[in-house]
């Protein structure tokens, strides 16, 4: 049961990376690469909000419910472990992917991997550095 609670919080923190980089985004007097890079970790992490958004409205989703509590058309899951054409999957691992059928009825994974933390760890430190520091530079607290 570990396994599926550390993969539930790593995909909630990379949500919450992606949130704060969201509103960086909208921010005045942000530097424009920091909107780039907002495209590129949506572009490398396109399910990351889906499946965020299903477990914390797993009560609607287990009722078959998306947004709006619209009735979900769902797609089922075709992936290299699991073909259920039609079918609801909620907080699923598969190998290393988290997996839950998102609000559109379309089934969403992420990869839960060093891989993908050194990669948003990158993110993250290219959007500080996109920013101009005054001062002197100080590597103690």
């Amino acid at each position: 049961m570990l396994k599926f609670i550390y993969a539930r919080l790593f995909v909630f923190s990379l949500a919450h990376i992606e949130r704060l980089i969201l509103t960086l985004t909208k921010m005045s007097q942000v530097p424009a690469h920091v909107i780039a890079v907002k495209d590129y970790f949506d572009r490398h992490l396109p399910d990351l909000r889906g499946v965020r958004n299903t477990d914390a409205h797993l009560e609607d989703r287990s009722r078959g419910l998306g947004a709006s509590g619209k009735p979900l058309n769902l797609k089922g899951v075709d992936n290299q472990y699991v073909y259920a054409p039609g079918a609801l999957s909620l907080q699923n691992l598969y190998g290393n992917r988290y997996g839950s059928t998102m609000a559109d009825g379309s089934h969403g994974e992420v990869e839960v991997s060093y891989k993908t933390l050194i990669f948003a760890a990158c993110v993250v430190q290219t959007i500080i550095d996109a920013f101009q520091w005054e001062g002197e530079p100080r590597t103690w607290p």
